[in-house]
């Protein structure tokens, strides 16, 4: 039997992740994959407090949504494992994006939008993902269900990001994350060696 179209939003929830269209275009998702599900994991980001029991008094009764809060480390193979597909509705995104960093890590395809920063901050750093109009859920919706549909695309990208993930590790990422962080001087080097070799 075939595992269910599993859609995860991962990461501290605040006003830069779009939830209402995550959530509005995954209800036509369902129209097409009825038993499709949306994890959305992870706690309230800290200069946003409450902001996840907000969305989720908001959408956690919406068929196939759920919310897991903060995931602890003995509980992230579980969660990224799980998941068909990884989800990146922002609205902006500036610098490396720790997410796809782990959806490299762990081989899974991406979905995000398409705006200041994403492509940047996701596929410049080796990988794939596919790409869709911001703030529309039927954008969304229509993106989500032409890659359940397209399995050897859908493999691509996944290949695309493990393969990348395998290039630069979790632990090199953050490595050089520390670096940039101790000598902000080496910004641009770090950004060119990123692009190039990642």
């Amino acid at each position: 039997m075939e595992a269910p179209l599993r859609l995860l939003v991962f990461g501290f929830l605040g006003p830069t992740k779009d939830i209402e269209t995550a959530v509005r275009g995954f209800a036509a998702v369902r129209e097409a994959v009825p038993d499709a599900e949306l994890v959305i994991a992870g706690g309230s980001h800290p200069d946003y407090p409450g902001h996840r029991e907000e969305l989720e008094a908001r959408f956690g009764d919406e068929p196939g949504v759920a919310f897991t809060g903060y995931v602890e480390e003995d509980s992230m193979d579980e969660v990224w494992g799980d998941a068909t597909a990884v989800l990146m509705p922002y609205h902006t995104c500036t610098g490396v994006s720790g997410v796809f960093q782990l959806a490299k890590s762990y081989g899974k395809p991406v979905v995000a939008f398409e705006n200041d920063g994403m492509r940047t901050s996701t596929v410049e750093t080796g990988g794939d993902a596919a790409f869709v109009d911001p703030g529309s859920p039927a954008a969304l919706a229509d993106g989500i269900v032409a890659l359940w549909e397209d399995r050897d695309r859908l493999r691509e990208i996944a290949d695309a990001n493990a393969a990348a993930g395998d290039a630069v590790s979790m632990t090199e990422t953050t490595d050089r994350m520390v670096e940039l962080l101790a000598d902000p001087s080496t910004a641009s080097a770090a950004a060119t060696e990123w692009g190039e070799g990642a």
